[in-house]
């Protein structure tokens, strides 16, 4: 496993990289997240798969992620890009 010395020497070989903290997410975003507005999102999308035949097999539906949104609060600093101002 990598220790801090490692870290070091790594940083040391890519100056392009510098230690950030990146942006937590609100917590009313984090919270929101749970077994009822699940559902509810699951009742919308098959009312909608329903009235609009279009979408019936699925064939149409996109999944997108937000790719490192974190839910915890207390976020450690991360290795990123210089000059990036938004980390996730």
């Amino acid at each position: 496993m990598a220790g801090l010395e490692w870290l070091r020497s790594y940083r040391s070989r890519n100056l392009d990289l510098s230690l950030k903290k990146p942006e937590s997410c609100s917590l009313a975003r984090a919270t929101a997240f749970n077994k009822e507005t699940v559902k509810m999102f699951f009742d919308n999308l098959k009312n909608v798969m329903e009235r609009h035949p279009s979408f019936g097999n699925g064939c149409r539906i996109y999944n997108l992620d937000e790719t490192a949104t974190t839910t915890v609060q207390k976020l450690l600093k991360v290795i990123a890009p210089k000059g990036r101002q938004n980390i996730g």
